[in-house]
Parts: C-alpha cells; structure tokens; sequence
C-alpha cells in the first residue's frame, strides 16, 4: 500500500514540475485543476526539485517507564477480574505520570509490546478421586490389553436449531451503504446483525455410536432420555455391534440413566463385551465428544426455518461421515491413554494428541436418509396414549350421534308412510332397521375395544404398538409413492 502512494505522489510532483517549466504563466489554481490536488501541493513542489518519500514519523508521547508500566500492569492478567483493561489503563498512567494517553494508543502499545490476547475458556473439575479413578481405568484397559479398535463408543447430544452467534468471535465488517442501513435500524442486515433470540430456544436430543469400523445409527429421542428409553437405544446399540464387529466392547458415561439397575442387568445379559466402568468427569476421553463437535460445525453452516429441516439435515450429515474421519477419532484414544499415564490422570489436552486437518469428502452415503429411529419417552408415551383415547372417544361419539340421526331420518320418512298402505312392507323396513343397527353396534364395539386395549397397555407394548402403526403408516405412504410415481410414467409413455 504503501508503494503505491509513493507512486501516485511522484507521478503527481513530475506532472507539477513539468506544467511550471513548459507554461511559466500558468496559476497555481490551474495547475492543481489540471492534475487533480490542492493549491498548497501545487506551491510546495513547484520549485523544489528534490523531495523524500520516507515515512513521517510523530515522537511518541510514552517513554520507556511508561510502556514498563504497562507491561507490568498487563502481562499474564485478565482484563476484567485484574483490571488490566485499556480505559483502566489510561486512567491509572494519568494519575502516576500526568499524561493524557487515550485506550486507543494503549490498546496499538500493547500489540506491539505483548503477544495477541486469549480469551478464557472453561473445563472440567477433576478430584483426587476422579483422578484415581481414571489410572484405575488405565490399568483395567492394560490388563484385558483392550485399544480403541475394540470400543463402540456411545454418547448423547442437543443440537439447538440456529444457535446465536457469539459477539467476540462474529464480527461484521460493513461498507458506507451498509452503514447506513444498520443505522436505520430497518432491513435484512439489521436483523441479521440484530438477531432475536429464544429464551428456551428449540432442539433436538440424539444419541449415536462410533466404532473404527464406522458409525451405528442415529437414535432421535424425544424429551429427557430415562432409563425406559435408554433401554430401547441399548437395543439399537446391540444391533449396531452385531453389524459392524459382535466382539466390540460397549462403552457408555455415568449418567444416571445408563447407571440404573434395569439398564445394567440388560447390559450383561445381552451385550458380549463391555466396559466395567468409565472414569468420570472424561470428556476428553471419549472420542465420540471431537465427532460430536465436527457434526456441530457442519450443521452451523446452514440456517433452517423448522425442526424439522434441522432433523433431515442432520441425519444427512451423520449418514455421510467418511470413514477416515473415524479410524482417526478411534486411533487418537491410544495415544490419549498413553498420556495420561505419563501425566497421572491429569486433564488431555487437545494439542497434545491426535489434529489431523485434512480435507475429507461428504459424499458417500452409508444409510438412507429417510429412515428416522425414535426412541421415546415414559411421559411421552402417556401423552400420546392419552391424546389417541381422546381421539377414539370423539370417534365413538361421532358414530353413535349419526346412529340416531339416521334412525330417525328412517323413521320419518318410511315407517309411517308404510304403515297405512301394507304390513308386510312394515316388516321388510323394520328387519332393514335392524340390520343397520346391528352394523352400527359392531363399530361401536370394535371402538370400545380399541380404547381398551389402548388403556391396558404400558411400558414397552405401549412403545411397540406406536412402532407398528408408525411402520403401517409407512408402508401405505410408500405405496402411495409408487402408485403416483407409475401413473406419472405410463402417462410420459403416452405423450
């Protein structure tokens, strides 16, 4: 950039110089019109012939005590809690020194004499005990000689539609016309730089599981996963291993929901290989918490109007996640077990073990993307078991009140005009009657039943019957799909 000035200002000084010798009776108004600068240019460089284009440079108002003060006041502490923040600063130089020195300069000081600032950052609490734990988790991985390609690590995950962007790391560079857009206060950039946002804003519960082999099925669970419905993903979980490797172990955290009695005694019965336990507070651990957060930055990428757009987004994503994506993510759990032996159960950081930043390829599809597995809830379930007796019950209402309208719109019209004119007419009317209150009353008891059946049922026939409607549903739509889809076809033949 600089160059580039000291270009423009020779051309512009050569063409002042050379207009004043080749027409002496030009003004100096003139001159400047012509080569396009002020008058008080044109006068500097109209006789000298000499000129440097070496950068100016302004004496600096801080002396060597004052930037060691700033160094001191500000290396190694934080802004806020150690009140190292520039306006502070300022105002602390102007009591010890008497100098009026603006945050500005402060903050231009501050790059050039320390290193660029971090912003603090949470992590776990880890304990005595949890640190104990975690070497007792080494020496029982060492002893049954277990590695991350024996492991299907599971987890669970909220994925929140549209997060809101943080303030630090999003800022918005904008031009004149941007500028004044914003100002207003009106228009698509407004709002985009103005985003509202939800109080509790809406999501989406998944549980998954991650193997060197590759990935097991994404697991939708509606509301808060309990023990009831963690049951049914161990048994999608037990399918997974059975399709990738039947002597994989089975990994899980100490949630409450996987440490019940129910799930344990299921676990046992049904699984080969599992881990007797997991350390607790391990997130570093675990390497399905790094696929966790690969799949989040994807999906960060696009904006949805619905939940529903997120969930088919979603389930796209996870379908197509590359292989190599997954032996690496397995493959950096030894290498995290190696150091935490060397550091004693202390925290894993992320820059210690495995960052291999290669470009992978999304393409591949390992399961179709309509294919939703949902896990449900207790409470769920007895909701929807409530609203479908509510919905048999209006039903049942529906059907006896047509009952009566019919037979009453019968009664009026035929019996008592028939009844004058001949009694065996009578008689064919009334065994009619008969017949459509008989066909009436099968309907009737066909719904009762149902409602019965419906109130009878808990726990886990509760889930299969939903199941199995869902899958009839299913069918019928794909039936549907392929009828249209044949009709389509026979009538593009016929064009």
């Amino acid at each position: 950039m600089v160059k580039k000035l000291n270009i423009i200002r020779q051309k512009k000084r050569s063409a002042i110089q050379i207009l004043a010798k080749e027409n002496p009776n030009l003004k100096n108004k003139e001159i400047a019109k012509i080569v396009g600068t002020s008058i008080m240019t044109v006068c500097r460089w109209k006789n000298e012939m000499q000129f440097n284009d070496k950068k100016r440079k302004r004496k600096s108002k801080l002396s060597k005590n004052i930037k060691n003060f700033i160094i001191k006041k500000a290396s190694n502490k934080f802004t806020g809690v150690n009140k190292a923040s520039t306006r502070k600063l300022s105002l602390e130089i102007n009591k010890e020194f008497n100098i009026s020195v603006s945050h500005s300069t402060i903050n231009i000081w501050l790059r050039k004499l320390l290193k660029k600032p971090i912003k603090a950052k949470k992590t776990f609490f880890l304990r005595k005990k949890d640190k104990r734990r975690r070497m007792e988790f080494l020496e029982m991985i060492k002893e049954k000689n277990i590695t991350g390609q024996n492991i299907f690590f599971t987890d669970e995950k909220r994925f929140i539609l549209n997060p809101p962007l943080n303030s630090q790391t999003n800022q918005i560079r904008l031009n004149s016309k941007g500028f004044k857009e914003y100002q207003s206060g009106e228009g698509k950039l407004y709002e985009k730089i103005c985003k509202p946002v939800q109080k509790f804003p809406q999501g989406v519960m998944v549980a998954g599981g991650l193997s060197r082999k590759g990935v097991g099925k994404l697991i939708f669970v509606t509301g808060t996963m309990t023990s009831f419905s963690y049951l049914q993903t161990l048994e999608l979980y037990k399918s997974d291993i059975q399709q990738l490797d039947p002597n994989l172990y089975l990994q899980q955290d100490n949630a409450p929901c996987h440490v019940g009695k129910k799930c344990i005694d299921f676990i046992n019965a049904n699984f080969l290989n599992h881990l007797d336990f997991w350390p607790p507070n391990s997130p570093d651990l675990s390497p399905i918490e790094e696929l966790w957060a690969i799949v989040e930055e994807k999906l960060n990428n696009y904006s949805f109007n619905s939940l529903e757009e997120m969930t088919k987004k979603l389930l796209w994503i996870w379908n197509r996640i590359p292989r190599t994506i997954c032996k690496n993510l397995v493959d950096s759990f030894d290498k995290k077990i190696e150091l935490l032996g060397k550091k004693r159960g202390e925290r894993v950081n992320k820059r210690e073990h495995f960052t291999n930043k290669t470009n992978y390829s999304w393409r591949n599809a390992y399961s179709e993307d309509n294919k939703f597995t949902i896990v449900y809830n207790e409470k769920i379930l007895e909701n929807m078991k409530k609203n479908k007796i509510k919905s048999l019950t209006k039903q049942l209402k529906d059907i006896n009140r047509s009952f009566i309208e019919e037979k009453k719109r019968y009664c009026i019209k035929n019996k008592l005009r028939i009844k004058k004119e001949s009694k065996n007419l009578y008689d064919f009317f009334l065994i009619q009657e008969k017949k459509m209150k008989k066909m009436y009353e099968d309907k009737i008891n066909s719904k009762e039943e149902e409602i019965r059946s419906f109130t009878e049922l808990t726990g886990k026939d509760l889930f299969n019957k939903f199941a199995m409607e869902e899958k009839i549903n299913n069918i019928r739509l794909n039936n549907k799909s392929k009828k249209l889809t044949s009709k389509l076809s026979t009538n593009e033949n016929s064009v």
